[in-house]
């Protein structure tokens, strides 16, 4: 089963990847073709895992459901 863990970590960052390797690529590839490629992989598929944690952060904080502002007072044991 990890091979196919292995497998899907590039395949759901490639978007990613792609995005970012024009980024990288061209810095490193006359002297370093091989080191170029997998700064691009790494590059990208950080991104992808910071951008994953945001989204996910950003849509939990959409979901929480709002309060009433009496609501919390009363729950601090004010008046509304």
């Amino acid at each position: 089963m990890e091979g196919g863990r292995s497998a899907a970590v590039p395949a759901s960052s490639s978007l990613y990847i792609y995005l970012t390797h024009w980024q990288v690529y061209p810095h490193l590839y006359w002297n370093h073709s091989l080191l170029a490629v997998l700064a691009s992989l790494a590059v990208g598929i950080a991104y992808w895992m910071v951008a994953t944690r945001v989204m996910a952060k950003l849509s939990s904080v959409r979901r929480r459901p709002r309060r009433k502002a009496g609501a919390a007072a009363l729950q601090r044991g004010g008046t509304g």
